[in-house]
């Protein structure tokens, strides 16, 4: 097989194995029964169909303010794109979310020539912006909640929410200390490394010195890009507000 035709077989046949497999997701869907539902919800329809583009959009935008310590141009529609196909595993098959971290990181070292260490230390970084986000979500709710209901069960959940809000606190602390020391990575290569298999402690070996620039990394754009991480982080609040949206 000569080389156009190998190049084009690469794109052709992910493509039609994609689309058979949107076939099968959607072959048992009764669409007389979707229409209807859409019908009754009327013009709203169309607010609820943009909530989780927003939430997208948003989420892409944080990403590629972390993304803007390298020197590369970062294009907003083809990382908007690696995240939607990221988002894809998040929905469709079990344990997705690891699955499309690493789709992720893959389709953005690909698209983009950047380091897997630059693409790790990113997603990290969004992480934790991420729960940051919710966290400071869900203690709005709470302290909506505390001035809104005081006992029963609504009260409970309010209180439930209060300690939530409070491990989130020290699990993002306790993480954020990780990152600003330099430690979080190389930590967790300890970690791993204690595991009994000779062949993942190989591989870890063998791949140290990336944890060790991803902690670098770290460090570089927690004490030199501020304010771009806090705008990036800024831009994770409206995602929770349109999951809630959503669930509404």
């Amino acid at each position: 097989m000569n080389e156009p035709i190998r190049r084009l077989a690469l794109r052709v046949l992910p493509a039609i194995a994609g689309i058979a497999v949107i076939c099968m997701l959607f072959r048992g869907i009764d669409w007389h029964a979707v229409a209807a539902v859409v019908q009754g919800i009327g013009s709203g329809f169309a607010i609820i169909a943009s909530i989780y583009l927003f939430g997208c959009i948003f989420d892409t935008l944080g990403w590629r303010e972390v993304l803007q310590q390298t020197d590369r141009r970062i294009g907003f529609w083809r990382l908007l794109g690696i995240h939607i196909a990221g988002e894809a595993y998040y929905r469709f098959i079990p344990a997705g979310v690891v699955v499309g971290e690493g789709v992720k990181s893959i389709l953005a070292r690909k698209q983009f020539g950047i380091k897997y260490s630059h693409v790790v230390s990113s997603l990290l970084l969004r992480k934790l912006f991420m729960g940051i986000a919710q966290m400071l979500y869900v203690g709005g709710a709470v302290a909506v909640g505390l001035f809104t209901f005081s006992d029963g069960p609504a009260g409970l959940l309010v209180t439930a929410g209060g300690m939530l809000v409070v491990g989130l606190l020290l699990l993002f602390g306790f993480i954020g200390y990780g990152m600003w020391k330099g430690k979080l990575s190389t930590s967790l290569l300890s970690q791993l490394s204690k595991l009994p298999s000779y062949r993942l402690r190989q591989a870890l070996e063998a791949h140290s010195q990336s944890f060790i620039e991803t902690d670098a990394l770290l460090v570089q754009a927690l004490r030199r890009r501020k304010w771009t991480l806090v705008i990036g982080g800024a831009e994770n609040i409206p995602i929770h507000i349109n999951l809630a949206g959503e669930a509404a």
